[in-house]
């Protein structure tokens, strides 16, 4: 992240992650001059033509989030895109900006996703 984005009062920040049609799930809270989220997030999802539409047509929103002052507010904003898993590949890595409400980076986030079995075609 950022410094001018992290500031200089204490803050704690978070990812939201919104997949599919699944409740949307937060990685653990750390401090932003942390390196790293160090979290896994599992979606089971049935291998159908509906998560190969999906992955044809989205991307996954994240939001970044602050909490501070016990406030939290959205941050920022950027999505994952998932388009290698149509290509069978079944793990990777990839980083993207992050991007707060101005269109201004405030970071970027690398992440890993997985499929379990290839989609089926």
């Amino acid at each position: 992240l950022s410094p001018s984005f992290i500031g200089k009062k204490p803050s704690q920040i978070f990812l939201v992650v919104d997949f599919l049609e699944h409740k949307a799930m937060t990685t653990n809270f750390v401090d932003p001059n942390s390196d790293t989220f160090d979290s896994k997030i599992f979606f089971v999802c049935k291998n159908d033509f509906i998560l190969k539409a999906y992955l044809e047509k989205s991307a996954v929103p994240v939001q970044l989030c602050r909490s501070r002052d016990d406030q939290i507010t959205e941050a920022g904003q950027t999505e994952l895109n998932l388009l290698p898993f149509l290509d069978n590949v079944l793990k990777f890595t990839s980083t993207v900006k992050i991007w707060n409400e101005k269109g201004k980076s405030v970071g970027e986030v690398t992440f890993e996703a997985a499929l379990y079995s290839p989609l089926q075609q």
